[in-house]
């Protein structure tokens, strides 16, 4: 038989085979990718043509922003309950290549009572920056300097397996979230490390023009007896056409916990870190403005930074738009943060202690 022929087959057939096992499986996704002008970059970039890599300290090239492809559905169990599940995985439309189910990939159940789930999941101090800041997955992405340390190492804003999580019912525009990370990847804590995992405990608030998160992370090692928490609370206010929102988080670590000691020596971390941001809506265009700054992680150690952006989108409909981005990254002498530290598929580094990092991006996104 044709190769194409059986490939049509398989696919009615599998086709066949969901719509007739849940008439509640849904197909989703999203491609994302931009085109970046970056400068004062150090380090190999994928470039134009494919398949060559930018030394220079300027350049361009492509990349592929959390594109994405998933599956997810429910059947009803009776009495308002249901068993729900969901296997997103990540793709790279840019290289071709991808991650089965490495994105937020669950079983559990929902009710009157709340949702009940365990796999993976992003966490809930992660949620409490993307779900309010502005421009994610761009090089202007909040997540360059909110939760990350001096280098672009990134412990918190992750996406956690071997998670258990109840979410509650909305109460009146509340809604609670306790997550429960047990026997982590290593690659999350410490090198090494067998045993690591933490908690989050989080609220959140959506009603009218309001929008706001709160939300605490541990991260533990039972192996290297070290702690990594977070606080960050979250908000913004929309009085159309104007937004307006801000951040700020509390960062403390263990002077052994991997990539957020404060100097060589060691020292304990505690790093403060806030933005701002405001957008403008003018019916099929929103333009906006947001800074943020991150303090250095202990007095005298001058390892902060600030980044500003300004973005642009016009949206074509509800699910594709295209934008252009422009973000300016300040590093302080012993500083030294990246851009497109999240969301963004390639790193935009300063590549040397207390270099100011700046790029220019245009792209697209599509949501199916």
């Amino acid at each position: 038989m044709n190769k194409k022929l059986l490939a049509t087959a398989i696919g009615v057939a599998l086709a066949g085979a969901m719509s007739s096992a849940s008439a509640a499986v849904k197909v989703y996704g999203q491609v994302n990718e931009s085109y970046d002008i970056y400068n004062n970059s150090q380090t190999s970039y994928a470039c134009d043509p494919v398949g060559s890599n930018c030394t220079d300290s300027s350049g361009s090239g492509l990349s592929d922003n959390s594109s994405r492809f998933g599956l997810k559905g429910s059947e009803a169990l009776g009495g308002g309950n249901a068993f729900i599940w969901q296997i997103e995985s990540s793709i790279d439309v840019v290289n071709g290549t991808g991650s089965l189910a490495h994105r937020n990939s669950f079983g559990g159940f929902r009710g009157d009572w709340g949702t009940l789930m365990a796999g993976t999941h992003d966490s809930a101090l992660k949620l409490a920056d993307i779900k309010i800041m502005p421009f994610n997955n761009t090089i202007g992405d909040s997540r360059n300097i909110m939760g990350v340390s001096s280098g672009g190492t990134d412990y918190l804003n992750q996406r956690f397996n071997r998670i258990v999580a109840y979410v509650s019912p909305n109460m009146m525009g509340f809604t609670g979230y306790l997550i429960y990370v047990g026997n982590q990847n290593p690659g999350h804590h410490d090198p090494g490390n067998t045993k690591a995992g933490g908690y989050d405990i989080a609220a959140s608030y959506g009603n009218g023009p309001i929008k706001g998160w709160v939300a605490y992370e541990n991260q533990f090692s039972d192996v290297s007896n070290s702690n990594l928490s977070a606080f960050r609370i979250s908000g913004s206010y929309n009085m159309n056409p104007f937004k307006v929102g801000a951040i700020y988080e509390n960062v403390s670590a263990d002077h052994s916990y991997a990539g957020y000691s404060a100097t060589a020596s060691g020292n304990p971390m505690d790093r403060n870190a806030w933005g701002l941001f405001g957008m403008m809506n003018m019916g099929m265009n929103d333009i906006g403005v947001s800074y943020y700054k991150a303090d250095s992680s202990s007095s005298g150690s001058n390892n902060g930074a600030d980044m500003w952006v300004l973005g642009a989108y016009h949206h074509f409909s509800k699910q594709t738009s295209v934008y252009a981005m422009y973000a300016s990254l300040n590093n302080d002498n012993n500083g030294n943060y990246i851009l497109g530290a999240g969301g963004h598929g390639q790193h935009i580094p300063g590549g040397n202690f207390g270099d100011n990092p700046s790029a220019f991006s245009v792209g697209f996104t599509h949501k199916f």
